[in-house]
């Protein structure tokens, strides 16, 4: 069996590979239906999966914005956002720290 490549044409000598014509090798294919739609069909468990995560997070930003309108109409800061700054000058003053802290919250 000789694998070497023809000279003009780069391509492997086939007539000492295959045992048919590529005249049969057409007609064969030819007969043949190709339908590959079954390919590019979506697995079902996939979009159940990625619809429920979409679900859930969707859940989730409704549940964040009525969490956040609920602040904004109370007029208060989330937890998260306040600021944990205390003042540097009269720490020991009472007063000026619950003033400071309501000004840095607003």
């Amino acid at each position: 069996m000789d694998l070497s490549l023809h000279l003009e044409g780069g391509t492997p000598d086939t007539s000492a590979i295959f045992a048919y014509t590529m005249e049969d090798a057409d007609r064969v294919l030819s007969g043949t239906k190709t339908d590959c739609s079954f390919l590019n069909s979506p697995n079902i468990k996939l979009l159940q999966r990625n619809c429920e995560s979409t679900k859930k997070r969707l859940i989730s930003l409704k549940l964040r914005a009525i969490i956040l309108r609920e602040y904004y109409t109370a007029k208060r800061i989330p937890r998260g956002l306040r600021p944990h700054v205390q003042p540097t000058l009269m720490m020991h003053d009472v007063e000026c720290c619950t003033e400071f802290i309501n000004i840095t919250n607003k």
